[in-house]
């Protein structure tokens, strides 16, 4: 059982931002328009968690998953470039 919740390891960020995701759009359509904060807060949690699940499973070399079909190497690059672009504001 171990060695088949390790293959989904390299993919924990990815699972955690489409489960934040479902459920903000839940909570979203939920609240009233006076309490619309909760959902960018919610944003911004889910961003941050991404961040520390990426950083903390960070790799510079290759990482085969899912019994070698995925491939991590670019997936966390992407993930660090939308970390940098959603955390630092445009000037």
């Amino acid at each position: 059982m171990s060695d088949f919740l390790t293959q989904f390891a390299p993919a924990l960020p990815e699972i955690f931002v489409l489960a934040m995701v479902s459920l903000i759009l839940v909570i979203d359509a939920a609240l009233d328009d006076s309490k619309r904060y909760v959902a960018y807060v919610l944003s911004l949690a889910t961003v941050v968690g991404a961040a520390f699940l990426t950083a903390r499973d960070f790799s510079t070399m290759p990482v085969l998953a899912l019994g070698g079909l995925a491939v991590f190497l670019l997936s966390i690059a992407l993930q660090q470039r939308t970390v940098r672009m959603i955390a630092v504001p445009a000037e």
